[in-house]
């Protein structure tokens, strides 16, 4: 422990029969909690690429979702794999990642290249959070033991979204915020949320320029944001909600 400066793992929950790897928010919990507990900063390789028989090719929603639930669950630093098509393995055939394997980029590129955009920007708040509490709002994907409490101050009002909602804290400052992830993969969703009056303000962390935006909310009223498949937006708290 005293010379690990990242705590890492990989796992890949896009599987080639079309569905969800139950493991995946499992193991995304465990190594959240293990950072937290050692004071370590957290890696994660998330999956840009398809295996033929084992993983499906992600789409441009998939890389989206991948990314977000990682930051969700406090992940600093992420290491796609692959980024470049591996060439000439003995046993796995892979499908075109990032860059094919002549060096040329594929339709992925685009959309890898406008979220690490809109990441890096966002980093520069939530590398210095601790996800806090982590709840999902559905039991799906091996979720069940990570549902939403009853006393927890920010609730979905429609009960057939599927949201993830994380509590971040600043260990210096102490301020709060909450990031909201769409979890579904194949539309955009206005989801509307239910916050504690001892929420005053509300700023949204931007994906352009990474600064806090003022956003209209009232207390005591609902929320509500819009979200691409799988985005996550990040909202800065005034006022203390614990």
């Amino acid at each position: 422990k005293e010379n690990l400066k990242l705590l890492s793992f990989d796992h890949y929950p896009l599987l080639a029969n079309g569905t969800f790897g139950g493991a995946y928010f499992k193991n995304l919990d465990i190594i959240r909690r293990a950072g937290l507990r050692h004071g370590i900063k957290t890696s994660m390789y998330p999956q840009s690429m398809g295996i033929i028989n084992a993983y499906r090719r992600p789409d441009s929603s998939e890389l989206r979702y991948s990314a977000y639930t990682a930051l969700a669950y406090g992940i600093k630093n992420l290491v796609w794999f692959t980024y470049n098509t591996p060439v000439r393995q003995p046993v796995e055939r892979f499908m075109n990642a990032i860059i094919d394997s002549m060096g040329k980029k594929t339709d992925l590129y685009i959309p890898f290249q406008k979220l690490n955009a809109a990441l890096k920007q966002v980093g520069k708040t939530i590398g210095k959070l601790d996800a806090v509490d982590v709840y999902h709002s559905d039991t799906l994907d091996g979720t069940a033991g990570l549902i939403i409490p009853g006393h927890f101050f920010w609730k979905p009002v429609e009960k057939d979204k599927r949201v993830i909602i994380t509590h971040f804290r600043n260990p210096q400052t102490k301020q709060s915020f909450v990031m909201v992830v769409n979890k579904s993969l194949k539309s955009s969703e206005s989801i509307s949320f239910m916050i504690d009056k001892k929420v005053k303000k509300l700023h949204a962390v931007s994906a352009l320029d990474g600064q806090q935006h003022r956003v209209s909310y009232k207390p005591g009223k609902i929320f509500t944001a819009t979200l691409l498949p799988g985005e996550g937006k990040l909202y800065a708290i005034g006022g203390n909600p614990d």
